[in-house]
């Protein structure tokens, strides 16, 4: 199931990225027992200035070695290069892996991006700022724990128009967005 929503400037920063909303976004995504099944939530900012794309996916599996075994190669590489067309506009694209989740950081899907021509660094040490996220087409996270800052953060990143994979389901909870 695909669910697309469409976000306004003001109603982005203000109904998606609050702490309520998040977590209840985490709360009602139900966790599937197989990696064939993951329902992903795709947001989307409608003003022309404000083009970001957030991505949320309910399950680390998918983008893994194992999602890729499981549901085919060609079925997860098809995904993952749909995800990094729409984030980079159809061209080649820079993109930032910032977790250290099996999920976003196996083989299967760095050659899958390399191979495609995209730009694939995965670095969770890097600091967690606009600036650095910006010099990215998209960042595709696995945030454990993440701060009210790092809220922030995406929140200013997505409504300059940056592009944000969240892969969840991964079992962490935070306890600053409680």
């Amino acid at each position: 199931m695909t669910l697309v929503t469409h976000f306004t400037k003001a109603n982005l920063f203000h109904t998606l990225i609050t702490h309520t909303i998040m977590n209840e976004l985490f709360r009602s995504v139900r966790m599937t027992a197989t990696v064939l099944t993951a329902t992903v939530l795709v947001m989307s900012v409608t003003s022309p200035s404000y083009a970001g794309i957030i991505i949320v996916n309910n399950d680390e599996w998918t983008l893994s070695n194992t999602g890729f075994a499981t549901v085919g190669h060609t079925a997860a590489a098809n995904f993952a290069r749909n995800i990094a067309s729409a984030f980079s506009g159809g061209t080649a694209g820079s993109f930032l892996v910032y977790s250290s989740d099996f999920g976003l950081t196996q083989s299967s899907l760095a050659s899958t991006m390399t191979g495609a021509g995209y730009a694939w660094t995965i670095n969770n040490s890097l600091p967690f700022t606009l600036a650095n996220l910006e010099q990215y087409d998209g960042v595709f996270l696995g945030l454990n724990n993440p701060t009210s800052g790092d809220i922030s953060t995406l929140a200013q990143y997505v409504i300059g128009g940056g592009n944000v994979y969240v892969m969840a389901g991964t079992g962490a909870t935070t306890s600053d967005l409680a």
